[in-house]
């Protein structure tokens, strides 16, 4: 923004393209989210082990956003996920942890439980960019974590035991690694995530097999799987990695 002679507020032509971006990626990252909320819903109808869920699901959405790449970027597939790198290994590694501990916890303990956790990842994420970054975060962000941070309180207030406190202790690794992704998207802007996200959920997939029980999956679950693993995950996978980046991570 700059002022002309006659004392006029122009935007500048880079700060207009910026904000309009930053626009942009804030409604895919919140398509992204709503995608990702319905999680714990679906969670509850599908009667398999974690495993085995979690292994459809990241077989699935790998499938899914690999045949959205190919329809969008199509020569240009392979080069992108060369041209990824460590970061973009990196961050599927990110992806893969923080969506497999997303599933094994919904398992041990409630969803409302891993929803208040979840609730934590932008503002760790918005911690580690200003820490690792030097993003500023405003005031209505530090108000915001320190919100969160009550609520965590309220929530474990209550001492969570045995299998609550394992599924309590995943979901808070789950946040980190969520968190850590995001940092490494704003971090290298240059790479195209969604690539890194495909990734991550094929090496999702390959850690799960050896423990999933692939062969007696229920019949009747498959209509909720389907909707886990495409509308669920798939739809993730594919908004939040394009929409994150140019959004700042406070």
């Amino acid at each position: 923004i700059a002022l002309t002679p006659d004392a006029r507020l122009v935007m500048n032509p880079s700060d207009s393209a910026a904000s309009a971006a930053q626009l942009r990626g804030a409604l895919l990252v919140v398509i992204g989210a709503l995608g990702w909320s319905i999680g714990g819903v679906l969670s509850r109808l599908i009667t398999t082990d974690p495993m085995t869920t979690a292994f459809w699901r990241a077989l699935t959405a790998a499938l899914c956003v690999f045949a959205w790449l190919v329809a969008t970027r199509r020569g240009a597939v392979w080069r992108d996920f060369r041209e990824a790198g460590w970061a973009g290994v990196l961050a599927a590694a990110c992806w893969a942890t923080a969506s497999t501990a997303f599933v094994v916890a919904l398992k041990f303990t409630t969803v409302a439980t891993i929803a208040v956790i979840q609730s934590l990842g932008p503002f760790v994420a918005a911690l580690l960019a200003y820490a690792l970054m030097g993003e500023k975060l405003r005031v209505r962000t530090w108000t915001a974590i320190a919100v969160a941070m009550a609520g965590i309180v309220v929530m474990m207030a209550r001492a969570p035991q045995g299998i609550d406190l394992a599924g309590t202790l995943i979901a808070f690794g789950m946040s980190a690694v969520f968190a850590s992704a995001v940092v490494i998207m704003r971090y290298h802007r240059e790479i195209r995530m969604t690539s890194a996200a495909c990734l991550g959920a094929a090496m999702a997939a390959v850690a799960t097999a050896p423990f999933a029980d692939i062969g007696n999956t229920p019949m009747g679950d498959m209509p909720y799987l389907a909707a886990f693993r495409v509308l669920q995950l798939g739809a993730g996978l594919i908004f939040f990695p394009i929409g994150a980046p140019p959004v700042p991570a406070a």
